[in-house]
């Protein structure tokens, strides 16, 4: 169908689609596979139609019986946004807002005093609002769905690259996938719509904002299910509660636990930051929120196994980061715990938390890591095992078969192969030759987390009487504490790999 009289915006003219292209290709496009999209949407795009006759909407300035659609609409309001609070706050009328106005406050064009007098508006206000504006603009990130690509988005390149210089050119689009719920897309037909609304006062704000971030990457579809927003509810919950624990501590003890506890967090810091740099949000939540909760855990069992509290300062420092951590995700809650650890300032003014390596100790972190495994490992047999155990016995592999566990990782990350392994170290019979070949198959399975923990090198059996209590505590072997430590011992066990102790029940 033709229509008669209708506007077009001409996205097909050359040296405008030559400098959206060029705006495009400064920016940053999160995720970066959504930028050929864009790409393909600038080189395809023609006239379009940019104004109807019915509906709500602004009328087209020159020609007052049409309005213009929505998508060609309001491609650059986030740059009336910045200074919206400020019309309102010097009661300017619309009348005021005149084009030297717009030209002056967010072109710097034509002189402050002639517009002053032309628009009837002080010279401070004028250069309160341009002040403004420029604090803000250009802005660092757009974010819309990825069904917004071919047109409005498209829009807002276009439509900033003619009207701005380009210092105030935007810096980046993230895209967005659609909101699932309990893995199926929303509508009327299913009935399953929440209004957000409804969805706020059922689960907060804050549980919204994190239970849709953690579900998923940038530019795909998050997923809104109630078994994570009760999870998220139980871990910030959880946080919250802890400042009443610490107001109940008085311990000042510092031994391993506190090391180790120091070191997860300012771990934690240094892994997040460039996640939060990336916008990589959802493995950055796991972190901040399920993997800090997790730590806290660990390091309170760890005081307990040791008959003690934890220390009222380490909790401290770790929820006051946290908070800081958690403030982009969850702010109410974020200011809330700051407030209640008795600072009177918003932790959303503060800065990031800084990456502190002093804190660090990777000796200590692996330790407990390693700890775990062995007590994964005697769980597992545990729940296979009939009867009461009366005794368990962990054999640690000798020293010689950790160094035979790092060469083989060296050789495999190095390209090689099991021949070069073998031969490297010339094995003296068949049976030296088998026991190298177990090593370097060995290797081959370990996961990422194992060959972290073996690239160290620490002695197994050093580590192991660290963490005994921590070990017995964890496998309810309190009553056999003593005949447990007697045989921990320096035996060799043809059975026992480097980080895979031989464990024998009896």
């Amino acid at each position: 169908k033709i229509l008669k009289d209708q506007w077009f915006l001409d996205y097909g003219n050359p040296e405008w689609k030559a400098k959206a292209k060029r705006l495009l290709s400064m920016m940053r496009i999160v995720p970066e596979e959504a930028r050929k999209d864009f790409e393909y949407a600038l080189d395809w795009l023609q006239k379009r139609a940019c104004a109807r006759t019915r509906g709500l909407g602004t009328p087209l300035p020159w020609d007052k019986k049409w309005i213009i659609e929505s998508l060609s609409d309001s491609t650059i309001y986030m740059a009336y946004y910045t200074i919206a609070h400020k019309i309102k706050k010097y009661n300017l009328h619309a009348s005021q807002l005149t084009f030297e106005f717009w030209d002056y406050v967010m072109l710097g064009k034509g002189n402050v005093e002639e517009v002053s007098k032309a628009t009837n508006i002080p010279v401070e206000v004028l250069q309160d609002l341009r002040n403004e504006f420029t604090y803000w603009y250009p802005l660092d990130m757009r974010h819309s769905g990825s069904d917004l690509i071919p047109n409005h988005l498209s829009f807002f390149i276009y439509n900033h690259a003619a009207i701005f210089p380009e210092n105030l050119w935007p810096k980046g689009i993230a895209v967005n996938g659609l909101v699932l719920y309990e893995g199926k897309k929303m509508s009327k037909s299913l009935r399953n719509i929440i209004p957000l609304r409804k969805a706020i006062r059922i689960y907060s704000p804050d549980v919204i904002r994190i239970t849709l971030a953690a579900t998923a990457d940038m530019g795909s579809e998050t997923n809104f299910t109630e078994t994570v927003a009760k999870s998220v509810t139980d871990n910030l919950k959880k946080f919250y509660d802890m400042i009443t624990t610490i107001k109940g501590l008085d311990s000042k003890e510092f031994g391993i636990p506190e090391k180790w506890m120091l070191s997860r967090l300012y771990s934690t810091i240094k892994e997040v930051t460039p996640m939060m740099d990336e916008m990589r949000f959802r493995e950055a939540l796991n972190e901040i929120l399920f993997g800090l909760s997790s730590d806290i855990n660990d390091y309170v069992e760890m005081t307990k196994a040791e008959g003690r509290n934890p220390n009222a300062e380490v909790l401290k420092e770790v929820l006051e980061t946290w908070s800081k951590l958690i403030s982009p995700f969850a702010p109410h809650i974020a200011e809330e715990v700051w407030n209640s650890l008795g600072h009177n300032t918003f932790v959303s003014l503060e800065e990031w938390p800084k990456f502190d390596e002093s804190k660090v100790d990777i000796k200590t972190e692996v330790a407990h890591e390693y700890h775990k495994l062995i007590i994964d490992d005697v769980k597992a047999i545990l729940n296979v095992y009939k009867g009461t155990p009366k005794l368990v016995k962990i054999y640690v592999a000798d020293k010689s078969k950790m160094q035979l566990l790092i060469d083989a990782l060296n050789v495999i990350n190095s390209g090689g192969n099991m021949k070069t392994f073998i031969s490297s170290h010339k094995p003296k019979n068949s049976e030296e030759a088998k026991e190298l070949q177990k090593i370097f198959q060995y290797a081959q399975g370990l996961g990422d987390e194992m060959k972290k923990i073996a690239s160290y090198g620490f002695d197994e059996e050093e580590l192991v009487k660290e963490g005994l209590s921590y070990i017995k505590y964890k496998l309810g072997l309190e009553d056999k504490a003593e005949r447990f430590t007697d045989e921990i011992k320096k035996k060799y066990n043809k059975d026992a790999l480097p980080l895979r102790p031989a464990i024998i029940i009896e």
